[in-house]
């Protein structure tokens, strides 16, 4: 991972994504590293936090892949035949996005900083999510 494929305030995990579903927010990011903070959810045992290193480079993170679970933690609306919205922004289960009236296609994406940041990029305003 590029620290320009980040923003602050995306989510991404590390190489124990498998293991342990750690959700990381990125905090700051420099020329060394990205600043991380752990998402807790509520699931995390106190020693998780012990666990994550403060400053990770950018070859330990890894993407969290975009699930139907990920699309409704972020609010869409779930739609027949596996297409989910928020307003005028369009999703399907395979990761292809739409946007507007028109419905054109803009990009396929897999991981979730990538929803983060394409939707940023569209409406001008951050895409929360409900951790739960």
């Amino acid at each position: 991972m590029k620290a320009t494929d980040l923003r602050i305030g995306n989510l991404v995990t590390d190489e124990f994504y498998d293991s342990f579903n750690t959700i990381l927010k990125v905090e700051s990011i420099n020329e060394f590293g990205i600043n991380l903070i752990i998402e807790d959810d509520g699931n995390y045992p106190e020693i998780a936090s012990r666990w994550i290193e403060p400053e990770l480079t950018f070859d330990k993170l890894r993407g969290i892949p975009l699930t139907e679970e990920w699309l409704l933690k972020f609010g869409l609306k779930s739609e027949l035949n596996g297409y989910y919205y928020i307003d005028d922004f369009v999703i399907s289960l395979d990761g292809y996005v739409y946007f507007g009236i028109e419905e054109k296609y803009i990009r396929s994406i897999e991981f979730v900083h990538d929803l983060q940041n394409l939707y940023y990029a569209i409406k001008g305003e951050e895409l929360t999510y409900d951790p739960n």
